[in-house]
């Protein structure tokens, strides 16, 4: 197992060698609990179940293989569905029809995928440089936008071209599509964050600057508000409409953002390791989401509002009640 863990050893080999093992000692319960672990792993759910209830069967006793076949009956509504194939990623978007995914690598690769069929549409090569590349997408997986080093570009996948936008020398950290498809914000590394028309690629406004990296914009689902977050700690609430800031709040430096349907309650992932809940009507912290163990670097919010998913570099993902702040699984 710690050859597998350290790339030395292929699933296959160590899922043979565990079954030799077991097959060696049939009544003992751990190559089958470890073989199951690697299945669970690799998104195979049914296998790692089967194999988990026979250790039990051989070590009814033992209580923390009870406790993951517990776990594993929890986990059957989160299996891994499908796995893509991709260089190292560093950013990601899905189009909201859900039929399009886009994966930014730092390959120099913007890869576009079926979410349907479970199959790559087109593979582009293009960026200048390889540093932290980040993409958007349109409603309809049409338009894609790509920012690098000092540079952001919208492609036009039905007419076949692309267009850049003048951004000044400086490099794009984050991307935000309108609902609506009309409108790009785009937070860059010098703190700034521009409002820009998508279609003609014309500046639109500057929004609230901030004193460092503005590393997560967002649109709130209805369309009618902006919301960015940085390195410096800031939150900035803006009205598309009246092009104008509504809300200033200050906290823990902010990795990522997620906005209710109006954009009155913002989540804010945070490098102190925990989630902040604001009300940006009242313009205070209302709730806390604690467990992640180190900076927690992404968040998403499920479109009832009812569940918050959160990434950190303590290598786990957490499902979250949204209302009640409880972690439901991990």
């Amino acid at each position: 197992v710690w050859q597998w863990r350290h790339a030395r050893l292929t699933d296959d080999a160590l899922l043979e060698d565990l079954y030799r093992s077991g097959s060696a000692q049939p009544g003992t319960a751990t190559p089958l609990y470890l073989r199951s672990m690697v299945h669970l792993e690799r998104g195979d759910y049914k296998n790692s179940y089967q194999l988990m209830q026979k250790a039990v069967e051989i070590s009814p006793n033992e209580t923390n293989l009870k406790d993951e076949l517990s776990k594993l009956n929890e986990r059957e509504g989160t299996a891994c569905l499908h796995s893509l194939e991709t260089g190292p990623v560093t950013s990601m978007a899905v189009s909201r029809d859900g039929r399009t995914l886009v994966t930014a690598c730092q390959a120099s690769q913007l890869m576009i995928w079926d979410l349907v069929k479970k199959t790559r549409k087109a593979t582009s090569k293009g960026f200048i440089d390889a540093e932290l590349p980040v993409v958007a997408v349109s409603s309809n997986g049409r338009l894609i936008v790509e920012g690098g080093f000092e540079f952001l570009r919208v492609w036009d996948r039905q007419e076949g071209i692309s267009r850049s936008f003048d951004i000044f020398k400086i490099t794009p950290r984050s991307l935000a599509i309108s609902p609506d498809d009309k409108k790009l914000v785009c937070g860059f590394d010098d703190g700034s964050v521009i409002l820009y028309d998508l279609n003609s690629q014309e500046f639109l406004d500057e929004l609230p600057y901030h004193r460092a990296e503005a590393r997560s914009v967002i649109f709130s689902p209805d369309g009618r508000h902006i919301i960015s977050g940085g390195d410096y700690g800031k939150i900035y609430v803006y009205s598309v409409e009246q092009l104008s800031t509504m809300a200033e709040l200050e906290g823990p430096s902010v990795w990522s953002l997620a906005a209710s349907w109006k954009g009155e309650e913002i989540f804010a992932a945070c490098r102190d390791g925990n989630i902040y809940h604001w009300n940006t009507k009242q313009r205070k912290i209302i709730r806390r989401f604690r467990g992640h163990q180190e900076e927690v670097l992404s968040v998403s919010v499920s479109s009832d509002g009812n569940l918050l998913l959160s990434g950190s570099y303590d290598a786990t993902v957490r499902i979250w009640d949204a209302h009640s702040g409880r972690c439901l699984y991990t």
